[in-house]
């Protein structure tokens, strides 16, 4: 199968996210879904990156998704700080975080081995400014088709984005 590259583009102004309408200056463009301009938020940033580079992501892929998880992990402190260090792990690995069940995605038991896609995650060392590290997990849903950030073995994305409203 022939390998398509895809192109993140910061650009300038600001437009809304393909999915919340939060303002963004970064779109994904992906060969595999007809090359469609997609600005996407900090949050959705991994909605049109799909495909073999999400499978086993080498060189430039790798970096493209270490800054969308960067970029959603320092969304609530204006980009300042930085990410220091990301890795992927089996989403069952993270403290708090639980697969959905075949009830909650609408589907019989035999069927979510067959259809469902399985979350993505990774753990990610970041500094913030001032100099503290700080160790959290993300979740990359494909029920959702957004981040979640664990911290402390609970999701607190909610209250980063409650954060990020308040500063």
């Amino acid at each position: 199968m022939k390998e398509y590259p895809l192109t993140i583009v910061v650009f300038s102004p600001e437009l809304p996210c393909i999915t919340c309408e939060t303002l963004t200056n970064v779109l994904v463009i992906n060969p595999e879904f007809g090359n469609a301009f997609a600005p996407v938020c900090p949050l959705h940033g991994l909605l049109y990156y799909g495909g073999s580079a999400l499978d086993t992501p080498e060189g430039h892929h790798l970096e493209q998704q270490q800054f969308l998880i960067s970029r959603f992990v320092l969304s609530p402190y204006q980009q300042t700080g930085r990410v220091v260090l990301v890795w992927k792990v089996p989403p069952e690995s993270i403290p708090g975080y639980r697969a959905p069940s075949a009830a909650e995605l609408g589907v019989r038991e035999e069927h979510v081995a067959r259809q469902h896609l399985e979350d993505l995650a990774w753990s990610v060392c970041y500094e913030v400014a001032g100099g503290e590290h700080r160790q959290c997990h993300v979740v990359w849903s494909w029920d959702d088709l957004e981040f979640a950030l664990y911290e402390g073995g609970r999701d607190v994305t909610a209250e980063r984005s409650e954060q990020a409203s308040v500063s």
